[in-house]
């Protein structure tokens, strides 16, 4: 063979390798482009066969910042928290009474992904088929958009006991023995005392407590007037400005006064503290009364009679004791 031919041997096997090398790289380009722009798998319903491009995608992942179980009444709450989420599809939760396993998914539909690949999210699944006394391992499993997964874990709880402890109720030391008012009106209206509760001991002698309660239902016209039921079986209008002779402050539902009870240097005694509604002549009357007790320096008590000859309504009381 001479130079000649040699030559045009040489360039036809050159021709043969460039449209070789040229068509594979049109197959891997096609090929690659629909899984990178879609996040699909291609598809080879063209009869060409399968190949494996993954390598050519952004790898899928999640960055777990935490995983923990916590036990409580008759659950074992689960919570997790990512950083990121690349691809992410979802979670599942699995459960095993053994660390060792087998495990069971718990959630009947993935848990879908709340992230993405700049931030993460914070997850919460509580698991209610549990019993008291036992140890139970959970792992998570993060799902990608492909199928593939990752377990995490496993984390573990273990459902305490519960013990029942009989209720011991501490008697209260006053027990009233005080006749209702019943004046005459029957105003409606709930009227509550809320602070301080029933049955408190400990309150110190001539010192200021703020008395507080609730009340729903009452008409405008009337007005809150709390008393102190002494035991020298006198009541005493409390007043925040008892030389204006205002009655207790009232404001959306919620009413307040300070209440003095008793004298410093006495024996422990109890009282009773108790809430009427009343109508503008009762409240007038007790306006006054508070009045001139400051204005003379000394604070009369009033007899239950004559409340009960106005238009009042006892609506509720509690009963305290003092301390020497």
């Amino acid at each position: 063979m001479n130079g000649k031919q040699q030559s045009i041997w040489f360039r036809i096997l050159l021709s043969v390798a460039l449209a070789f090398l040229a068509g594979l790289l049109t197959y891997v380009t096609l090929m690659a482009v629909p899984a990178a722009a879609t996040n699909q798998s291609p598809n080879w319903s063209n009869g060409w066969p399968p190949l494996d491009f993954d390598y050519l995608r952004t790898p899928t992942a999640i960055t777990l910042v935490s995983f923990e179980a916590i036990a409580g009444v008759a659950e074992v709450q689960l919570t997790w928290e990512t950083a990121s989420e690349i691809d992410s599809a979802g979670f599942n939760i699995w459960r095993s009474e053994v660390e060792e396993g087998p495990y069971t998914k718990l959630n009947t539909g993935l848990i879908p992904a709340q992230g993405d690949a700049d931030t993460g999210a914070s997850y919460i699944y509580t698991d209610t088929t549990v019993a008291e006394g036992v140890t139970y391992y959970y792992k998570l499993e993060d799902v990608d958009i492909y199928g593939a997964s990752t377990f995490h874990g496993p984390v573990s709880a273990t459902l305490p006991h519960t013990i029942f402890l009989p209720i011991v109720l501490k008697p209260c030391p006053c027990q009233s023995t005080r006749p209702p008012l019943h004046g005459t009106a029957n105003f409606a209206g709930e009227v509550e005392i809320l602070i301080p509760p029933n049955c408190t001991t400990g309150i110190s002698a001539e010192t200021r407590i703020l008395v507080t309660g609730t009340y729903t239902g009452t008409l405008p016209s009337v007005t809150l007037w709390v008393l102190a039921y002494a035991p020298n079986d006198l009541y005493y209008p409390q007043s925040p400005n008892a030389c204006e002779g205002e009655p207790p402050s009232q404001e959306g539902g919620d009413w307040q006064v300070p209440v003095y009870l008793g004298e410093k240097g006495g024996d422990p005694e109890c009282f009773d503290i108790v809430v009427i509604l009343t109508d503008q002549e009762a409240s007038q009357f007790l306006s006054d009364w508070v009045r001139q007790g400051c204005q003379a320096g000394q604070y009369e008590g009033i007899l239950a009679a004559t409340l009960n000859k106005k238009a009042i309504t006892e609506k509720s009381y509690i009963t305290v004791q003092t301390r020497d």
